[in-house]
């Protein structure tokens, strides 16, 4: 649907609501003609990129594959208004932070809320940067959530008081830089290898500027991390 009506002025939300709940009328009566077993198109974008793209050429082939394919891929946004399906055997209470994760993720486990995670109140957001950048994205989520009445939820903190900020605000240590080296440190510890992770840094205020990826997976933190694995005690210079 248009959401900017000809004069450019944008569609206030009175019709907003009365165009889904039209599309919701429309594709109750449609799905009460067609019944079908078969696996539904979007479940094809799901696929290996490559394949999805073969199969995807196949679909244009027939124009108004072409026309619906291309009014979804021009569009601001895609609302998926499916309903929520969960197992009979899940517990009722399994909003546990994991569980959340998961669905937010990839959807969670199978038949377990997979075609729809937004219809119990948990919701996230994916997205591919190269066609616009996640600070910007996160500014319209943060914008959303102004917007949206949130429920009671429930949250469980860890109190931990060996030290704190202090203690690096001492030693002149920043908090993002310690949680991302005490990660690879945990990482290498289970896995004795260093995991991919970057700091996005952002250029905005420059010319051109968007986002860059800055690596901390780098040879001094693999050496800090042996000097703090070493029992023996030997003292290793580590370049700060």
């Amino acid at each position: 649907m248009d959401v900017q009506k000809e004069c450019n002025q944008q569609v206030n939300e009175e019709d907003l609501v009365v165009a889904l709940e039209h599309m919701i009328r429309m594709a109750a009566e449609l799905n009460s003609i067609i019944v079908t077993d078969n696996v539904e198109v979007g479940m094809l974008t799901a696929l290996p990129r490559p394949i999805w793209a073969n199969i995807r050429n196949e679909l244009i082939k027939d124009s108004m594959n072409f026309d619906s394919l291309r009014s979804i891929e021009e569009s601001i946004c895609v609302i998926c208004l499916d309903k929520w399906k969960i197992d009979e055997n899940t517990p009722g209470d399994s909003r546990d932070q994991v569980s959340m994760a998961e669905q937010i993720l990839y959807g969670g486990k199978d038949m377990v809320n997979s075609s729809n995670r937004c219809s119990d109140g948990v919701w996230g957001m994916n997205t591919e940067i190269s066609s616009v950048d996640g600070i910007v994205i996160n500014r319209l989520v943060e914008d959303l959530i102004h917007y949206t009445v949130i429920k009671p939820f429930d949250i469980h903190i860890f109190h931990f008081h060996d030290y704190g900020d202090k203690l690096l605000k001492l030693y002149n240590v920043s908090p993002d830089v310690f949680v991302q080296i005490s990660l690879h440190f945990t990482y290498y510890k289970l896995n004795q290898c260093l995991c991919v992770s970057y700091e996005p840094v952002s250029t905005r205020r420059f010319h051109l500027g968007r986002t860059d990826a800055l690596k901390s997976n780098i040879p001094e933190t693999l050496n800090w991390i042996k000097a703090m694995m070493d029992k023996n005690g030997n003292s290793v210079v580590v370049a700060h």
